[in-house]
């Protein structure tokens, strides 16, 4: 979009003082269509962090005011690490846990550099911000919640129902409803793994507050914790249709051309030892017995590429 990079390159310049949209539209003469597009491109660049408004709902480079956007990266004692998106301040910055605000793990975020007195002369008198590196940072805005659901275990007290989350990096448990009100087949139980979709959170010192959308079994049993995986790396739990359609040309018998080159076990009884709800049954074992009483165990570990084939890209 050409009006974004007009809106860096006129907010880049050393001579700008930050000011409103309608300002900057006049100074750049934009009217009808180009100053609508102009519109959409200030906020496309205020939602990506690369702009700010500030506390006057002027219009700056966040470096311009001394401010950073990044990426927050949560340890487990609660304290993060803020990656800057942008490549001019492109060193970490350490941000103790009392400073994250409302913040989350890889939430896109607004945050203020607090400058020391002598730090401070040193800024004024260069005209430009420094990276603050010893964690005195504080973050003022979530400009990306990049969680908008979380998996956890949910839990009750004399009070509350709460989950507790499954990502250690998320030190808030998550207030909820009452489950037995919330409309969800099956009813949510005390102990189940569930999916939480979060509230709007606007005070540290308050729990976050969240609805819960799915249940996904009993927390620790397998299927609960694969489901719960999937969800939490963002992975579809859903085989693709054309998947599924090669799936369906496999036979159910063996073909010749299979068989080549290959040892046949079939005569020989041999047993899967994939639990009943698996998935794919693709381990076995198999035992014989021999007049020398001897006996031959036998590991058997499914072939998965002579049916699932590579695809070759289009030359």
């Amino acid at each position: 979009m050409e009006s974004i990079e007009t809106i860096i390159q006129f907010l880049s310049d050393s001579k700008y003082i930050p000011q409103s949209a309608n300002k900057i539209a006049d100074k750049l003469k934009m009217k009808g269509e180009k100053r609508l597009e102009l519109f959409v491109g200030i906020e496309i660049l205020l939602k990506k962090g690369i702009i700010v408004k500030s506390r006057k709902e002027d219009i700056c480079i966040p470096t311009g005011v001394d401010l950073v956007t990044g990426i927050m990266h949560f340890r487990h004692n609660g304290n993060a690490i803020l990656v800057p998106t942008r490549d001019s301040d492109n060193d970490a910055i350490n941000i103790r846990a009392e400073n994250t605000g409302v913040a989350m793990h890889r939430d896109l975020v607004l945050a203020r550099k607090k400058l020391t007195k002598s730090r401070k002369l040193h800024h004024f008198k260069k005209n430009k911000s420094h990276s603050e590196r010893d964690g005195d940072c504080q973050v003022i805005r979530v400009l990306d919640r990049r969680n908008k659901s979380i998996t956890g275990t949910l839990k009750n007290s004399s009070l509350n129902y709460f989950i507790i989350p499954d990502d250690p990096r998320i030190s808030s448990d998550i207030f909820v409803h009452d489950p037995r009100n919330s409309g969800i087949k099956p009813t949510p139980k005390i102990n189940d793994k569930v999916v939480v979709r979060l509230d709007v959170w606007k005070h540290r010192h308050l729990n976050p507050n969240g609805e819960i959308i799915e249940v996904l079994g009993e927390s620790h049993k397998p299927i609960a914790e694969h489901k719960a995986i999937l969800r939490f790396h963002n992975l579809n739990p859903e085989f693709p249709p054309e998947v599924l359609r090669d799936a369906e040309k496999i036979p159910d018998v063996v073909l010749p051309d299979q068989r080549k080159d290959r040892l046949d076990m079939r005569k020989i009884t041999t047993i899967t030892i994939d639990p009943e709800d698996a998935k794919d049954f693709d381990d076995a074992l198999s035992l014989e017995s021999f007049s020398n009483n001897e006996t031959r165990v036998g590991i058997h570990i499914a072939d998965v590429n002579a049916y699932v084939k590579q695809k070759k890209p289009n030359r």
